[in-house]
């Protein structure tokens, strides 16, 4: 009779068992806030500035959410670069009429002022630096807002390392966890100090090299700049390759030997523990594929974090760069080679920091794709 009462409450106990982790697969909708909750993800939004949160906020992306980060469209993607663009392309095409006007004007003047006299070199050189002051004092911000949108990327992605990485962990990759969370910081700390220490230095030197140029028929700074510009894409593109490369191998290596780890765990569970194992491993399995989701969310909204901190930046270089080679087009019509090369030469400059913040945005894009990828795959 006691055996009986004893079998019959452990049969009791086996059930409670299984129904609470039958209950645990049916709330993957409340496990999935709840580690999302956890995961400190909602504070990744602390780390942008207004106007980020506003662009994310036509994106639809108001807040890290599956059904926020779900619900962007092609159309509402199309229309925040069309705004963008709009936004972007007045200060640029502003100093392009300024320095169209100085151009033609200094062009008109120097038709009744003989070459050669000391009036024609006191008319061009005061030509060259209101010119050369139309442009550089707008292009100023531009290079003031790219050094902020480069630390700005390095502020978030230091703020999304810790996250992630915590999340990877707990979805059962802890290898490919700490692969991330080392590789990423040292790629954060090395861009924010590119931007903050090399890129805006150089670009001043430049400049102000371009104006003396403008300015002095014995100083041409074009093959300098042209050589600076090559080297830095080189060396950039390179080091980007290099991380890319390490990250992809590292992280497979490590995703894999996170799946064998995984596929022990799940066959120990349903070995060891009698009669409910394979339940547990079940429930396990759950726990793992919502901390996956939960890490895939983070992702794309890190993701969409990036696009928007850089784009503007970019687009406004690239209007940059075009107002610049208009300018150039113009001086060469109009005869004026000093003003032609100082155009040619802040292009150059313009390019090498649109390449910079190019790179920059491409590192942390493919460092978190490649994670997201290599995590689902695993």
């Amino acid at each position: 009779m006691n055996c009986k009462k004893t079998a019959v409450i452990i049969l009791i106990i086996l059930m409670q068992f299984i129904f609470s982790f039958a209950a645990l697969c049916v709330s993957d909708d409340e496990l999935f806030h709840e580690q999302l909750d956890a995961s400190g993800a909602s504070e990744l939004a602390d780390a942008l500035t207004d106007d980020e949160l506003e662009l994310l906020g036509k994106l639809g992306l108001d807040r890290v959410d599956f059904d926020s980060v779900f619900s962007p469209s092609l159309r509402s993607v199309a229309d925040l670069f069309a705004e963008i663009i709009r936004s972007e392309y007045r200060l640029p095409f502003e100093a392009l009429g300024a320095a169209a006007m100085c151009v033609v004007a200094l062009a008109a003047v120097s038709q009744f002022v003989p070459d050669g006299n000391r009036m024609s070199k006191t008319v061009g050189l005061t030509g060259a630096l209101i010119t050369a002051l139309s442009v550089i004092v707008p292009l100023s911000s531009c290079i003031t807002r790219a050094v902020s949108a480069i630390s700005l990327s390095s502020s978030f992605v230091t703020a999304l390392i810790p996250v992630l990485a915590a999340v990877i962990t707990a979805s059962g990759k802890p290898t490919l966890a700490l692969t991330y969370n080392s590789l990423s910081f040292a790629a954060a700390q090395t861009v924010s100090a590119l931007g903050n220490q090399v890129i805006c230095p150089v670009l001043q030197v430049v400049m102000s090299l371009s104006v003396i140029s403008s300015v002095s028929q014995s100083a041409d700074i074009t093959k300098i700049v042209e050589f600076a510009k090559k080297t830095a894409v080189f060396i950039m593109s390179l080091s980007a390759t290099v991380f890319v490369t390490m990250l992809s191998l590292k992280g497979m290596l490590a995703a894999s030997a996170d799946t064998v780890a995984v596929r022990g765990i799940r066959f120990l569970i349903g070995n060891m523990i009698p009669v409910v194992g394979g339940a547990v491993s079940d429930a396990y399995q759950s726990i793992v594929g919502t901390l996956s989701l939960v890490r895939n969310t983070v992702g794309v909204f890190a993701l969409a974090a990036v696009a928007v901190i850089n784009l503007p930046v970019i687009a406004e270089c690239i209007m940059w760069v075009l107002t610049l080679n208009m300018l150039a087009l113009l001086g060469d019509v109009f005869s004026q080679s000093g003003l032609c090369s100082l155009f040619r030469a802040v292009s150059s400059s313009v390019v090498l920091l649109c390449v910079t913040v190019v790179l920059e945005t491409l590192v942390y894009l493919l460092s978190v794709g490649l994670v997201l990828v290599i995590g689902g795959g695993a």
